[in-house]
């Protein structure tokens, strides 16, 4: 979710915040990293994602300061998705924990296909993604018909 933040950045013309807001996370995600190395990989990320956590709003509110996009616009949409990815994503945590490699591999896409299909229903009947509904159902169209003009051009040729 936070490289949304990014988006909000460049298309609001705010590089110069987005600069600053670097200047306050990287270190804290450095840190995060020293910390978790004694504890190989898994330190790592567990300590990484407790930063991503930790700086989760205020990235948002940086970002959506003075801005046309409200923190309640942004957290909005973002947060159905995030909830999902988490849920699925603990949930596979323990789950592949438990199994060999290969049923492992299997289960993580079982959980790519469970978030799918939630974003899916989500984009679908969720109102802040009603632009984003209109956006693919107008893209799907364009590629229907451009499919179904090449197969009609290439049949009278």
């Amino acid at each position: 979710p936070m490289t949304s933040t990014g988006w909000m950045y460049i298309s609001l013309g705010n590089t110069a915040r987005m600069f600053r807001w670097a200047m306050i996370a990287t270190p804290v995600y450095v840190l995060s990293f020293l910390i978790g190395l004694p504890y190989g990989a898994v330190g790592v990320a567990t300590c990484y994602s407790i930063a991503v956590g930790i700086l989760f709003v205020p990235c948002f509110l940086m970002a959506t300061h003075k801005t046309a996009v409200s923190f309640k616009d942004a957290f909005a949409v973002i947060w159905p998705l995030s909830l999902a990815a988490g849920t699925i994503g603990t949930i596979l945590h323990f789950a592949s924990g438990q199994v060999g490699n290969w049923l492992g591999l299997f289960l993580t896409g079982v959980a790519l296909f469970t978030y799918l299909v939630v974003a899916l229903v989500l984009i679908l009947s969720w109102p802040p993604y009603a632009t984003l509904k209109e956006y693919g159902m107008k893209a799907l169209k364009i590629i229907r018909d451009r499919i179904f003009r090449s197969k009609t051009t290439e049949s009278k040729i």
